[in-house]
């Protein structure tokens, strides 16, 4: 009987090192989640690459299709030149006896005065709080744009482009050579970044 029970116990020991051989560790497949009868589900590990790459491509595509949506909210997008004469076919806005241009591409502050004077018209100047709300109501959400303010030096006052002193109501902020309007203030930047651009002009007749 002892003999027996010894080669039973034998039996049982090379079926669970088989066991161990085809589903172990070093099998290359893993059990991940079990069934209500106690079956396990095993993935091989190209199984879990696959599986990870997927969702890699997946979460890549939706970051590029937000990047596509935001720029397309964009009115700013192409280098002053690009476009060639469809710039020059942009409708203007008329307040109070001035012109305004919104452009819808964008450029450094010398590229957008070049811009405004092939329009007849220059960098716009805001004098006045009404000429702001107006600005801003026309504005694109988001964008930057070049203002007809520059100084030569930070330590020097800001200047129109006719060289009189820029004394307005309102504060140009930061330490730039170049004014813009951003989302709520006037502020200042170097005038080699890029921007957007409001050219202003007197209405024909006025």
């Amino acid at each position: 009987m002892e003999g027996q029970y010894i080669q039973e116990m034998e039996a049982l020991n090379i079926r669970d090192n088989q066991v161990n051989n085809e589903y172990g560790p070093h099998s290359g497949e893993a059990s991940v989640a079990t069934n209500p009868d106690g079956k396990g589900l095993r993935f091989s590990k190209r199984q879990v690459i696959f599986g990870i790459l997927g969702v890699v491509a997946v979460l890549a595509l939706i970051i590029s299709v937000t990047f596509n949506i935001i720029q397309a909210g964009r009115r700013c997008q192409v280098d002053p030149g690009t476009s060639g004469a469809s710039l020059r076919s942009q409708d203007w806005v008329e307040q109070e006896g001035m012109s305004y241009f919104f452009s819808k591409v964008e450029g450094d502050w010398n590229a957008s005065l070049s811009d405004c004077l092939n329009r007849g018209a220059s960098l716009a100047v805001i004098e006045t709080a009404e000429e702001m709300v107006f600005i801003k109501k026309n504005r694109a959400p988001g964008e930057l744009y070049w203002l007809g303010i520059l100084r030569e030096k930070v330590q020097e006052p800001f200047k129109r482009l006719d060289g009189s002193v820029f004394n307005s109501w309102y504060r140009i902020e930061n330490e730039g050579h170049c004014a813009y309007l951003n989302e709520q203030v006037v502020s200042s930047t170097d005038c080699t970044n890029k921007r957007c651009w409001i050219c202003k002009k007197r209405r024909h007749g006025s």
